[in-house]
């Protein structure tokens, strides 16, 4: 048998991680011919758990762009990456990155996301994961 169980994070301090897949050039727009690196964005949620932070649309650059977004828990013997979604960002902003983790890279969603709760997430993306923790049922949506 086989089991996973944790200590909660919530006494820990992280750092929101966010790095392009790589270097890339905006393709049109106001911004066409910027040239964009794999330079880390990093963010600090507040105490409440809020952050803000302006990353550029990856629907206008010329290659196939998306951000990896990490966890850096800089609390313990040494730093570390904890995560590892993929989130594209569409231009005219703001938005939330819970809705951009959801519609992940690609038609199919975010694979590496499972959804844990009692209530059945609305408007599922197709081939999304949601676990239903009191009758230990995992689910995807087809």
């Amino acid at each position: 048998m086989f089991e996973v169980t944790g200590e909660s994070m919530a006494a820990y301090v992280a750092e929101i991680v966010f790095r392009l897949n790589g270097p890339n050039v905006t393709a049109a727009g106001i911004d066409a011919g910027s040239v964009y690196s794999t330079k880390e964005v990093r963010a600090t949620p507040d105490g409440a758990g809020a952050f803000s932070k302006n990353l550029i649309a990856t629907s206008g650059m010329h290659f196939e762009a998306w951000y990896e977004v990490g966890l850096v828990w800089n609390e313990g013997e040494a730093p570390f990456w904890d995560f590892g979604i993929k989130i594209q960002v569409p231009a005219g902003g703001p938005h939330n990155i819970a809705d951009l983790i959801k519609a992940g890279v690609g038609a199919a969603g975010n694979q590496l996301l499972v959804w844990v709760s009692e209530i059945e997430p609305t408007s599922p993306a197709k081939g999304q994961w949601w676990f239903k923790p009191s009758t230990n049922d995992l689910y995807r949506w087809e």
